[in-house]
């Protein structure tokens, strides 16, 4: 009986740790804020290179309703994804002529905090994208009460520090 106690910790704690292991981005950059960077100011400066495990070279943010094809004429590859969801955008990031990472977002919820790019509004985002290099991937994370949403719900605005924005056509 003692051993099938400790194995149901045992398997519990992985099942936990796992679960944290596989953070989103979003929830990395939230989480990263809220450890690293709570301060008065409720800004904090951080570098998307600290959020990712992976090798990259370009990262592409696409609005809402973008499809493969216009994806693909972006990053410069086939790309076979689905179409952005319309109240989501999309972050791609690419190594070479390979995608390595991507992952939905959405810019508003009265549900749960979020990210957003500040400065990328969805009018330009339909007739390009926007990418950064891992050089110029640092961010001013600005911290801000979504009105009406839970007590807990934030918005995350990332305000590019580095150089600006590349357009990507």
């Amino acid at each position: 009986m003692h051993h099938r106690v400790e194995r149901i910790i045992i398997v519990l704690f992985i099942i936990f740790f796992g679960a944290a292991c596989r953070q989103t981005l979003k929830e990395k950059i939230i989480d990263g804020f809220s450890r690293y960077c709570f301060n008065d100011t409720g800004n904090c400066q951080l570098c998307l290179n600290a959020f990712v495990s992976f090798e990259w070279d370009k990262m592409y943010v696409f609005g809402s309703n973008a499809d493969a094809g216009f994806i693909s004429r972006t990053v410069g590859f086939d790309y076979h994804g689905r179409m952005i969801p319309g109240s989501s955008r999309r972050i791609m990031f690419t190594w070479g002529r390979h995608e390595v990472y991507e992952e939905d977002y959405e810019r508003l919820s009265y549900l749960a905090s979020v990210i957003d790019f500040k400065s990328i509004d969805d009018s330009t985002l339909k007739m390009r994208s926007y990418s950064f290099t891992p050089e110029d991937a640092v961010f001013i994370v600005k911290r801000e009460k979504i009105l009406g949403s839970c007590k807990s719900c934030f918005l995350y605005e990332l305000i590019n520090a580095g150089k600006t924005a590349q357009d990507s056509f």
